[in-house]
């Protein structure tokens, strides 16, 4: 059917525009590594690594789930225009209303949050900027999702690179001109933000409003029954990813955090083709599950084949090369990050996977699964952590990382396959993951070894080009039938 081919072609066209947007994102961070380096002593950039760490929790928090709530929503309406444009106006005064009522408890609460979270670093203005700069993210975040449940790429990259370039110039500004330090970096980060956020809440009344719609308190229940749930896995995802520095915090100094910090920094870069796929993705199979059902299984089968391979192939270089990586960015003293990365790349490899196979628990509406199936592999992890940090230091926290996403993702994939089953390439699948994960460890505990000669860069060069011989045929056989499989619908 020609809606079929279209989506089956669109998807990857999207993903390049998506992935364009996100590149831009996140290549600031990458930009502005080496500028905070230099210019941040390893106390300073874990001061810094711990307020990013708390501005994404605290933005969790004032989300209340919202985001995810209207990407499953709106195409469950979207075929009603009427029913639509009362949800979206629906859902946006309660977006409103939720992000001042939560600030205000957060602003009177905040000696408290800020003493726990930094072992009672200096309070003023550091707390005050960063539940700003949650604000921004919160309403952000919202906007970004409607940019993709409406499809409307360009827009969201558009609006990403624009972003990006304005915080990417006030942060240099402030802490290479004016040598503001860390408060410098913060201050770039929250007035780009809140420029863009007029700008999209400006944009989005004047396009998503309609002055006739009516507010119906039964799409606030409904979003609160569907996003609500998911409050404690987005935390707990949070936990998984950020709460090691929170107990780095109590225990080791500023320095190790700011070194641990780098390492982890780099190796989200990896969420950047997770996310920008993700966008994707993830209305194309709630489409293809709408209009189809389980005769569209056989596209996520080869999506997920084909995408594994290609995660896997770029953790595989990062993880070789991460010697080379942070001594590119960073002074000597940061040398210890470079054990870090392999084993923040594998834990990321781990989480890519799970981004697909959870869209069948959300798909279904089995929420309320999610906190159970995310947050104890959580719970055991920071138990974990206060009790290894002590002892081993920054290693044992990438390596808790590691097992907590790969438990993550073993029981969401069980729980996901009992919720509707699909008959993923799980042979194929695993020898990717056994190859990968032997990759990163070995990186990981070698990686001085190797030296950065250009005899080892070429070893390693030509381990990615082994990689990707011995997956070629899979790939292009997937991408192959991807791309036909409407011919197998139903005409």
């Amino acid at each position: 059917m020609k809606l079929v081919r279209k989506l089956n072609t669109n998807i990857l066209g999207r993903s390049s525009v998506y992935l364009a947007g996100n590149i831009a994102q996140k290549l600031s961070v990458f930009l502005l590594i080496p500028v905070y380096t230099h210019y941040f002593t390893t106390d300073e950039f874990g001061i810094w690594g711990l307020a990013i760490v708390l501005m994404q929790v605290l933005s969790i928090v004032m989300k209340l789930g919202i985001p995810a709530s209207f990407a499953r929503y709106y195409f469950q309406y979207f075929q009603e225009k009427e029913f639509l444009n009362n949800y979206i106006k629906t859902s946006y005064y309660y977006r409103i209303v939720s992000i001042v009522c939560i600030s205000i408890l957060l602003y009177i609460f905040g000696d408290i949050i800020w003493y726990y979270s930094t072992n009672n670093y200096e309070f003023y203005p550091y707390y005050y900027l960063v539940l700003l700069m949650a604000i921004g993210e919160a309403f952000l975040s919202y906007f970004t999702k409607v940019y993709q449940v409406q499809e409307r790429p360009y827009i969201f990259s558009i609006t990403l690179v624009s972003l990006t370039t304005i915080q990417l110039f006030l942060s240099i500004l402030f802490v290479v001109h004016y040598d503001m330090g860390v408060i410098g970096a913060l201050y770039g980060y929250l007035i780009g933000l809140f420029i863009f956020v007029t700008y999209m809440m400006i944009e989005f009344n004047y396009k998503n409003i309609d002055n006739n719609a009516s507010i119906n308190s039964k799409y606030i229940i409904q979003d609160i029954k569907f996003g609500v749930p998911l409050i404690p896995h987005e935390i707990s995802s949070w936990a998984r990813n950020a709460f090691d520095r929170v107990i780095m915090a109590q225990f080791l100094t500023l320095s190790a955090i700011g070194i641990y910090q780098l390492g982890f920094k780099i190796g989200m870069i990896m969420s950047v083709l997770i996310t920008s796929l993700d966008l994707a993705y993830s209305p194309f199979f709630y489409k293809m599950k709408s209009l189809y059902g389980e005769k569209s299984h056989k596209l996520f089968i080869e999506y997920s084949l084909m995408y594994t391979i290609i995660l896997g192939a770029i953790s595989v270089f990062i993880s070789l090369y991460s010697v080379e990586i942070i001594y590119l960015v960073a002074p000597i003293e940061y040398e210890y990050s470079a054990k870090i990365l392999p084993l923040i790349i594998l834990a990321m490899f781990f989480y890519g996977q799970y981004t697909l196979y959870v869209k069948s628990i959300f798909y279904h509406k089995r929420t309320k699964l999610i906190p159970l199936l995310t947050g104890i592999p959580t719970i055991l992890s920071i138990i974990a952590n206060f009790v290894l940090i002590p002892i081993y230091g920054l290693i044992v926290a990438a390596w808790i990382f590691v097992i907590s996403m790969l438990v993550t993702l073993f029981v969401v994939y069980k729980f996901s396959q009992k919720t509707e089953q699909i008959e993923y390439k799980l042979y194929n699948i695993t020898l990717i993951n056994f190859t990968v994960g032997i990759t990163c460890i070995l990186s990981s505990y070698y990686i001085y070894s190797f030296g950065t000669s250009a005899f080892w860069i070429i070893i390693k060069l030509l381990i990615v080009i082994i990689y990707m011989i011995i997956n070629i045929n899979n790939i292009m056989n997937s991408f192959s039938e991807f791309m036909k499989i409407d011919k197998s619908f139903v005409k």
